[in-house]
């Protein structure tokens, strides 16, 4: 998947979060992603 856009979202009140968003703007598709570095978690 090519990607033309990364980030992230965090709500105002950190409850809810999405640790990676992607968009590819030319063929109007993207994709989101939680990562854990700490396997415990």
């Amino acid at each position: 998947m090519n990607v033309t856009q990364v980030g992230n979202y965090w709500d105002t009140k950190g409850e809810n979060e999405i640790d990676l968003i992607t968009l590819n703007d030319f063929e109007k598709s993207g994709g989101v992603a939680e990562v854990k570095r700490n396997p415990n978690k």
